[in-house]
């Protein structure tokens, strides 16, 4: 039977520090994970844990800290050729760090592009996924930034992208 990599260890207990309110912890964990996957060069774990990071600095208020890892992540799957609930969840990371930053208008693009992958997968998040937790709230201020109609407007362009393209742009973002 083969074991599992290393880093999955810290990366379970940085879900479960998470879902336990120690954002802290889970961003030490996961930081620790992601070091291990590059190292390992297990690139769809590295685009997983550096999605998780950003998450969870920008959860923290921490901007900064939460770009480095989402553009890590945002390249690794372009270069993965990425349709898959890892493009997703770097296209939902990307709309939180865009909210985080007031850029509204992005954010909507992004959650809009993520909506478009989830759908064509068939998958669906809720509140209990650590990766969609934020989503409505960040739409939510996205929409009262913007105004209704051009929430809407600039959510629906992000559902028309190709998801690689969304990948690219948001990378550049």
């Amino acid at each position: 039977m083969r074991r599992p990599p290393i880093y999955f260890d810290s990366s379970i207990k940085a879900g479960a520090s998470e879902y336990q309110g120690d954002l802290a912890r889970a961003g030490e964990r996961i930081g620790e994970a992601l070091d291990l996957a590059r190292s390992a060069g297990d690139l769809g774990n590295v685009a997983q844990l550096g999605v998780a990071l950003s998450m969870i600095r920008s959860r923290s208020g921490d901007a900064v800290g939460a770009a480095a890892p989402l553009r890590e992540a945002l390249a690794t799957l372009g270069s993965l050729g990425a349709r898959h609930s890892s493009a997703a969840g770097a296209l939902l990371a990307s709309g939180e760090l865009a909210t985080l930053e007031r850029r509204f208008e992005d954010a909507a693009r992004w959650f809009g592009a993520a909506d478009t992958v989830l759908e064509r997968l068939g998958l669906v998040f809720d509140e209990a996924d650590v990766w969609w937790k934020r989503r409505d709230a960040a739409l939510a201020e996205a929409r009262e930034a913007l105004g209704a109609a051009a929430c809407d407007a600039h959510r629906e362009a992000g559902r028309r992208m190709d998801v690689e393209a969304a990948l690219r742009a948001a990378r550049g973002s």
